[in-house]
């Protein structure tokens, strides 16, 4: 039966075949797939054993994660290996934007799965002025929420993006951040243990919640 005569059934099924062979032959030769697992695990943990961050595109742009030497495409090459590693260049990563990005990152750009390996995020605090502290306190709320039901998250990092902000005005802006904080993680299980670092340019100041 020649290929036009196919159903959409039979073509679909013949491409599935043709894929099939090809991934039978690309694990066959590739010098990396024949390893045994136990070998190929501990490649893969050379590869990812040092933290490194990560950083979404604004949310106007096509989508794409920055990482060090675009080790991000390495799990893409072929099916086993997104099987195998796609969670582990997460499991060793700092997620880094501001509520925007962040936002945008865990909706669009990353599944469920990989964010849930993500350890530490670093959340960028919009300054302006003294009067809109306490509103832009409130619109963390919502990315607060979602990044403390990250079954790994134990480290949020909230830092300014300025640093032409006096030390009184400093204070008070961090109390508003504190606050808009301590409102999402009375919301969150007993069981989460999360340490909030909220950092300036003059000092870090930490504080380990444990509801």
């Amino acid at each position: 039966m020649s290929e036009s005569h196919l159903t959409p059934y039979e073509l679909a099924t013949e491409e599935r075949r043709a894929m099939d062979a090809v991934y039978c032959q690309k694990v066959t030769n590739s010098p990396l797939l024949s390893l045994p697992g136990e070998v190929r695990d501990r490649i893969y943990s050379h590869l990812w054993h040092e933290e490194e961050k990560i950083v979404p595109s604004p949310p106007h742009t096509f989508g794409f994660l920055a990482h060090p030497q675009n080790r991000l495409a390495m799990p893409m090459t072929c099916r086993q290996l997104q099987y195998e590693i796609a969670h582990l260049p997460f499991t060793v990563s700092t997620l880094v934007g501001n509520y925007r990005t962040l936002d945008f990152a865990l909706t669009d750009m990353l599944t469920p799965a990989q964010a849930d390996f993500i350890p530490t995020v670093e959340l960028e605090v919009a300054y302006s002025w003294l009067p809109q502290t306490a509103q832009i306190a409130r619109s963390l709320t919502s990315i607060l929420g979602c990044l403390c039901e990250l079954r790994d998250l134990r480290t949020l990092i909230l830092f300014p993006n300025t640093q032409l902000i006096s030390t009184r005005s400093w204070n008070n802006f961090s109390q508003h951040v504190l606050a808009a904080v301590e409102e999402v993680f009375d919301h969150i299980p007993a069981s989460a243990k999360i340490e909030v670092v909220v950092a300036s340019w003059e000092d870090v100041r930490s504080r380990a919640y444990v509801p």
